[in-house]
């Protein structure tokens, strides 16, 4: 029997340790209170309660990772959305670059046919 307690003490003290851990990593990730910037209203915190049975345990677990799956998948989606945007912004980018160049190339030929033009010009004239 005595065993027996010490063996629960020891789990209990290593499942309110993992707990604290959980809270936090939950706090750091801004995923506690329900307020908290990352929760997006949702209760991501683990309450501690003898009246928990197993089951509850297993459906609150279930449940927070659903809502992490999915706040993990909507930070992907985002993820890809801004890199199709970044790469599409670099990519105008190089265009304006290219066509300032292009512009540039043509701005100093004419510069040139201009200088040629008032040595012709000049020399008519003599």
């Amino acid at each position: 029997m005595w065993n027996e307690e010490i063996a629960l003490a020891k789990a209990k003290e290593t499942a309110e340790v993992k707990l604290a851990e959980y809270h936090k990593l939950a706090r750091k990730l801004k995923l506690i209170p329900v307020s908290a910037e990352n929760a997006c209203g949702h209760d991501f915190e683990i309450r501690t309660s003898t009246e928990y049975g197993p089951s509850t345990m297993v459906q609150c677990r279930t449940q927070i990772q659903q809502l992490l799956r999915k706040l993990i998948t909507d930070v992907d989606e985002e993820c890809s959305r801004l890199t199709d945007m970044k790469l599409s912004l670099e990519e105008s980018i190089e265009q304006v670059n290219s066509n300032i160049s292009d512009k540039a190339n043509d701005l100093k030929q004419l510069r040139e046919q201009i200088r040629r033009l008032d040595e012709q010009l000049e020399q008519d004239i003599q």
